[in-house]
């Protein structure tokens, strides 16, 4: 039996980025080192947890969520073109690895029409004549090739026969979850499953229990896996600010901003970043 796909930390991102050219390796290790360095800094009383190692976990499921977000919006556009064709998503979700292709590819091309001479109709070559016909060499980017086969798919296929085969419009794609799956749900997916990792990795410390949840939350921040606390305020204070400058009809820029300065206050006081903290945590881990 085939074992079931799960979502889990097994280094594949670090792999994956390694294996492509020396620019993205490096803009990968300085963003682990980035990282690492912000929580070793806002956690500095903490001294038995290898920030690296939890920045590589925190990184990874990231790097997971954007691929398979490529893959998923993929299978969306293909499905927007060929109304029900249930059989290509496997096929079309495996050509969402072009987008991760950087490197170049090399063809060896031999053109299998014999030029015309004098008049003369073209034709095909023959087996025999493909060992002296002339060799040319195609530099490609793998993107490009992906492409390249999307574009004789949409232009070859039979749309009107492909629509009889399945009456079926798929809206969403999901690797770990349930297909036709909300977006919001969908992120889920990678927040809840980088917060179970993060915790079992730093599970051993000895820090305190509140002092491991903000370093798990801290971290899904950095790495934009959940919405950050300053930027959730931000968005609290913008709303009640332009109801009340809208109510106020004000336009005196130092009341606005004194008045910015309040409401930021009041919803800082409303939700303490603690106790958005251990909310965001719990709700993770269920």
């Amino acid at each position: 039996m085939k074992a079931k796909k799960t979502l889990t930390f097994d280094g594949s991102a670090e792999r994956e980025i390694s294996a492509l050219d020396t620019k993205v390796s490096k803009r990968y290790q300085s963003r682990i080192l980035y990282i690492a360095k912000k929580l070793q800094d806002e956690f500095p009383e903490v001294k038995d947890i290898f920030f690296i190692d939890l920045a590589k976990r925190g990184y990874e499921f990231i790097h997971k969520r954007n691929r398979d977000e490529a893959s998923s919006d993929l299978v969306l556009h293909f499905f927007d073109q060929f109304d029900g064709v249930e059989c290509f998503v496997p096929y079309l979700k495996s050509l969402s690895v072009g987008r991760y292709l950087t490197k170049k590819i090399t063809i060896k091309y031999i053109n299998p029409i014999l030029p015309s001479k004098d008049g003369v109709e073209d034709k095909f070559r023959k087996q025999e004549d493909l060992e002296d016909a002339p060799i040319k060499n195609i530099v490609i980017e793998g993107g490009q090739l992906i492409g390249l086969i999307e574009n004789a798919i949409a232009e070859n296929l039979d749309l009107e026969a492909l629509k009889k085969v399945i009456p079926l419009r798929k809206k969403k794609a999901s690797l770990f979850g349930k297909d036709n799956i909300r977006d919001d749900r969908f992120y889920a997916q990678y927040s809840k499953a980088a917060c179970k990792e993060i915790g079992s990795f730093i599970d051993k410390s000895k820090a305190l229990p509140k002092t491991k949840k903000a370093i798990t939350i801290r971290a899904l921040e950095i790495v934009c896996l959940i919405q950050r606390y300053d930027d959730l305020i931000l968005e609290k204070v913008e709303e009640k600010l332009a109801n009340w400058k809208k109510k106020k009809k004000e336009i005196d820029l130092d009341k606005i901003e004194q008045e910015r300065m309040v409401i930021e206050a009041d919803e800082k006081k409303k939700l303490p970043k603690g106790v958005w903290v251990s909310r965001t945590f719990t709700s993770l881990k269920r």
